[in-house]
């Protein structure tokens, strides 16, 4: 076994620079001229420091530096922290990208997303002055170091936000909530220049963060006139105190504010002891501000505040103990593959034997878990409906189940994001902020009420609470998107409190992770961001063997129900797959209907979107949602409906149905134009189509055995709605041909080659009719159509619409999309499905209602 990564993101090593440092120079003289192309040229991975020195000057940029760039350091070279200046002028509110306006975290002029960062005589500055929220730096990363460094601005100067931070003899200013966020900080000997009337810190601590933001022999300053409090809570539970700190008259008799509520005085966490100057007023504090006792102010030491549960020392760098990933050789056995109700479903086995499973629908708004159960061995019960009520919560996704013993009882845990950033945070702004809470019950009949189980001051999902000797822990994925990675945190009890969290031990990008038991150690899978799943050994959560890529089950893995939904407008139809040669990904291309929403006239709702785009690495079973395709046609209001792409001689061909507009009813005119790519991302227009009508949608392409090509499409001027076809040499110019099956209405066409014939299925409303040929020219038709009842497994309850076929060898699978049960509100949400085609005595046959493992070739 070789230890191929120590400490952090088990990233996996790049082959070093030349020394162990760089030098920036605006005017030439260093190797780069601005700091963002010396963090750019940088190493990955590394476990010692690498220092960026930066000659004197003012760099107006803006600098990131990513997390996949631990132990990365700044350090000016000028006489002091003013000689150097990065410095940018953002403010929220300013146009961003596409156009929306910014919020505060969108702001800051150097981002720290990286682990062990270290900056020196530097001057960090926002020069937006008094219109809003503007940072000069904001810092997501953990066991970061700032000596001699000036911070400059207004509002938000300063955003710590998570993990832990030290500052050695710095020097920031502001007005309003100048230094805020929920990291663990420690102030030494710094200065705290106040501009205008306002508020010094706004502390975002969680309830279970025992430290917040500790500032010692710091001093407090101020301009002539300015008067601020030394803080308000971001959240109830904010955590500051102020140790031996001098303070002038610009500090407000009172001292602290509750930001207008009274009840948060009941919880936040204020203290000071040793306070000097015309700012120290003991007795004109609020009352519900402690005045510690000498015992008291002697826990705070920089190792109970910053030590955590690595040891760190920030004075040195050194940490006590570190995540350590090593990479393993011998892939340990898999457990056999268990049935599940549900491919992403959640299973334990309970005292009594019998399995319980639950799982999420992930539909927009939805706040409920299904349930099902196995006893005796049987089969898996009827799913049943959990409503979790919270009138402030979104989305329910990723249930998980433990087994209380003590208590003899089940632990459901979930995630939820909350309406109007009731728990504030770094991502509070998105809908992508999700918690961990947790409902219990005995019989899966009664429930208690739900709770907040797990809160870091970063967006969690995917909890799985393990028994890991006589303590628990709780592996789950940071999705805060600078980490997206997978953390443990631990606990003496099944409810908390948690401790803080571990470094992140996987790729930047995992997610999904599912832990088991076996041989003595934790095997833990998970998926990267491109769906392929991994494995990782581990048997105390500290020591972790990286096995690689898991493969597939010759069988294919578990496809869930559904599929795939689109997490914009929940209206994916119209699929059509093609394998990435660079990426080694299936990517799936779909129409996308604004289903989510509300209030459009007519059909106008099927109208004005873009062609999604998700990826698979594990192929086929699993999609992740990668945006939109670059097409350069027409205007933003177009209409994208129906890809098809045929991938030939090194460069993908799409045929594209085109909608010139948004329309309140289907009587517009459409037609096929022709783009091509070499990615699949960025498409170049090579012609629209003649195919004698202009109204053409829902192409298919499918080589001949002469090596032509041929086209069947929809033509909706046909009286008889039946589909016609076309035929081009070079996939370029077409010549159309008229009618392909006279007197079948339908459309969405593919035709595909399996079994020694050529199949044409089309959507006829009423499922799909399927043609078998031997020359793509005459058609018999299969009696009965496939996936025309209704499903009986949720999300699946519809007929099936607009298919793709895949062929891998001796196998085929059927991707098609399903309209939702409900009002007619509800119909307009669909979802892609797929299912496995079964070939027998020359008919084709399909069974949505049992599992489908997918396994295309990757």
């Amino acid at each position: 076994m070789k230890t191929i990564s120590v400490l952090l993101f088990a990233l996996p090593l790049m082959a070093a620079q030349a020394g162990s440092e760089s030098v920036v120079a605006a005017d030439g003289s260093g190797q780069f001229r601005t700091i963002q192309a010396a963090v750019d040229a940088a190493p990955a991975g590394l476990h010692s420091r690498f220092t960026i020195r930066i000659k004197p000057g003012r760099y107006a940029e803006r600098v990131v530096v990513p997390s996949e760039k631990p132990f990365l350091g700044l350090v000016g070279t000028g006489a002091d922290a003013a000689a150097t200046v990065i410095t940018a002028g953002i403010h929220a509110g300013m146009p961003g990208p596409g156009g929306k306006p910014l919020i505060t975290f969108g702001t800051p002029t150097v981002f720290i997303q990286a682990n062990d960062f270290l900056a020196e005589n530097l001057t960090f500055e926002n020069s937006a002055g008094p219109h809003g929220q503007a940072l000069a730096l904001t810092i997501m990363g953990d066991r970061g170091v700032f000596r001699n460094c000036r911070f400059l601005g207004y509002q938000d100067t300063l955003l710590a936000q998570a993990g832990r931070q030290y500052f050695d003899r710095c020097y920031i200013s502001g007005a309003v909530d100048f230094i805020f966020g929920g990291s663990a900080a420690w102030f030494e000997g710094c200065e705290i220049h106040v501009t205008a009337n306002g508020y010094i810190t706004a502390a975002n601590t969680t309830k279970e963060q025992k430290y917040g933001y500790v500032f010692h022999k710091c001093r407090i300053t101020g301009e002539a006139g300015a008067q601020t409090f030394l803080g308000r809570p971001w959240r109830p539970w904010a955590a500051t105190v102020w140790l031996d700190t001098e303070m002038s008259a610009a500090v407000r008799p009172q001292g602290w504010n509750n930001w207008s509520d009274p009840t948060r005085e009941k919880t936040v966490r204020y203290a000071e002891r040793g306070s000097t100057g015309p700012g120290a007023t003991p007795t004109e504090r609020v009352p519900w501000a402690k005045a510690l006792s000498a015992e008291e102010a002697r826990e705070y030491t920089i190792e109970n505040v910053l030590g955590g549960m690595d040891g760190w020392n920030p004075k040195t760098g050194a940490v006590r103990r570190a995540i350590r990933v090593s990479q393993g050789s011998r892939r340990p056995a898999l457990p056999a593959a268990q049935s599940l109700p549900a491919a992403d479903a959640r299973a334990i086995t309970g005292p009594d034997g019998a399995r319980h499973a639950v799982w999420a629908l992930g539909a927009r708004g939805d706040k409920s878990i299904r349930y099902a159960a196995a006893k005796n061995g049987g089969g898996w019960s009827e799913p049943r409906r959990i409503e979790i009520p919270n009138p402030d919560a979104l989305d329910l996704v990723s249930p998980n189940l433990f087994y209380d013993a003590g208590k003899a009882q089940y632990i459901v845990t979930f995630s939820w994001t909350l309406t109007r950033n009731a728990i504030q945070a770094f991502q509070e702004d998105t809908e992508q902020n999700p918690r961990i809470w947790y409902v219990t019950t005995k019989d899966f009949e009664s429930f208690s009420e739900p709770a907040l189980l797990f809160d870091n001051n970063y967006a969690a999902r995917d909890g799985q609470m393990l028994k890991v000797g006589a303590r628990y822990a709780l592996l789950h994925t940071d999705i805060t998107w600078p980490v997206h990675a997978l953390r443990v945190a631990f606990a003496d009890s099944p409810y908390g409190p948690w401790g803080p969290s571990t470094d992140a031990f996987t790729l930047k990008g995992s997610d999904s992770p599912v832990a088991v038991y076996e041989g003595g150690a934790w095997l833990i899978t998970f998926f990267d961001d491109s769906r392929t799943p991994h494995l990782y050994r581990t048997r105390d959560f500290w020591e972790y063997t990286d096995f690689g890529t898991v493969p597939a089950p010759l069988s294919g893995w578990l496809a869930p129900k559904p599929l795939f939904r689109d997490p914009v407008h929940d209206g994916a139809a119209d699929p059509v797959l093609v394998f990435h040669r660079a990426r080694k990904q299936w990517w799936m291309f779909y129409t996308n209907r604004r289903a989510n929403v509300p209030g459009l006239p007519g059909v106008a709702w099927v109208h004005g979107t873009r062609i999604g785009i998700a990826c698979s690495g594990d192929g086929g079973a699993h999609w992740q949602y990668r945006g939109t395709a670059e097409i350069p046609y027409g205007t933003a209001e177009y209409t994208h409906w129906a890809p098809d792409i045929v991938d030939y001689g090194g460069v993908y061909h799409m045929y594209l149905s085109i909608v010139p507009g948004i329309f309140e009813n289907w009587n517009a005119a459409r037609e096929i134009i022709h783009l091509t790519s070499t990615d699949l991302e960025k498409w170049t227009f090579e012609s629209r189509l003649e195919l004698g009508s202009d109204r053409v949608i829902d192409p298919t392409v499918a080589r001949l055995p002469d090596g032509t090509w041929r086209m069947w499409y929809k033509n909706e001027r046909a009286r008889d709605g039946s589909l016609y076809y076309a035929d081009s040499s070079d996939l370029a110019h077409w010549t159309s041909k008229g009618n392909a099956i006279p007197g079948v209405a339908g459309e969405g066409p593919k035709v595909f080659s399996w079994q020694g014939s050529y199949w044409l299925i089309a959507d006829v409303w009423d499922g799909f009719a399927v043609f078998r040929s031997s020359d793509c020219l005459n058609w018999t038709r299969q009696q009965g159509n496939l996936l025309k009842e209704p499903g009986t497994i949720e999300t699946d309850r519809y007929k099936g619409n607009h298919a793709d076929v895949v062929v891998n060898g001796s196998r085929a699978w059927l991707f098609y999309f399903v309209h939702q049960p409900g009002d007619q509100e509800q119909r307009k949400h669909t979802v892609l499905q797929v299912v496995e085609l079964k070939y027998r005595e020359g008919l084709l046959g399909a069974d949505r209602n049992q599992e489908t493992r997918v396994a295309l070739k990757l």
